[in-house]
């Protein structure tokens, strides 16, 4: 079975928010010394701020990297009733700058942007609990190191498109959205959920072909 990549298509007819929080200890103790990678934990709320340049949303939003994503009600309706899935769904706090107003609009023209208080559809957190493990010696993933200082291990892939991941069946229960330990900051997705995305017509969403779960994989 093959494995698809969900990520961001950087489709800029549709609304953009950034990450806020919330974060684990706050204030943070930074990042790494050793591999610069943070010591912080995004934690819930999911707090975001929506950016200029459109109020369209998405079936799909981005707010942080390929692990964090925002969905519809539509898009967790479709996951509840057709699929095998692990994950969680929480709400999403949305900020505003104190300058910004739906009413009072400066007289040049500005970027559109989603204004609070917020009139689109329910939002989600969508963040997949299930996690499998790669069989190294079958993908083209490299084992560099494991930091000394904070313990976390530093895997070397190649550029998307170039990718051959293969999951190790017996780390995975059938999900059909699940997250991989060695590529910790991307969410993942099977044949299955990608049909339905493409049935569906479900907006804002790229999905890039990563490779496979193993030979003796679930069905």
């Amino acid at each position: 079975m093959k494995i698809y990549q969900m990520h961001n298509p950087f489709n800029y007819e549709f609304a953009r928010a950034g990450r806020l929080g919330t974060w684990f200890p706050d204030p943070g103790p930074g990042v790494c010394p050793e591999c610069g990678r943070s010591r912080q934990q995004r934690i819930e709320p999911l707090i975001i701020e929506w950016l200029p340049g459109s109020d369209k949303i998405g079936d799909f939003t981005w707010p942080g990297f390929a692990d964090e994503v925002v969905i519809t009600q539509r898009v967790r309706d479709i996951l509840e009733k057709s699929l095998i899935c692990c994950v969680e769904f929480s709400a999403v706090v949305m900020k505003q700058d104190k300058g910004l107003s739906q009413r009072l609009r400066p007289v040049r023209k500005v970027k559109p942007r989603v204004m609070l208080p917020y009139q689109g559809p329910a939002l989600w957190s969508l963040v997949a609990t299930s996690w499998c493990r790669l069989d190294l010696e079958a993908s083209n993933v490299r084992h560099v190191m494991s930091c000394t200082t904070c313990g976390k291990p530093w895997h070397e892939l190649p550029e998307l498109g170039k990718r051959h991941l293969v999951v190790n069946a017996s780390t995975w229960k059938g999900e059909d959205c699940f997250r991989i330990t060695e590529v910790p900051a991307v969410t993942y997705c099977t044949e299955r959920l990608k049909a339905l995305i493409d049935a569906y017509g479900l907006t804002n969403i790229a999905l890039s072909e990563d490779g496979s779960i193993a030979d003796n994989e679930r069905t």
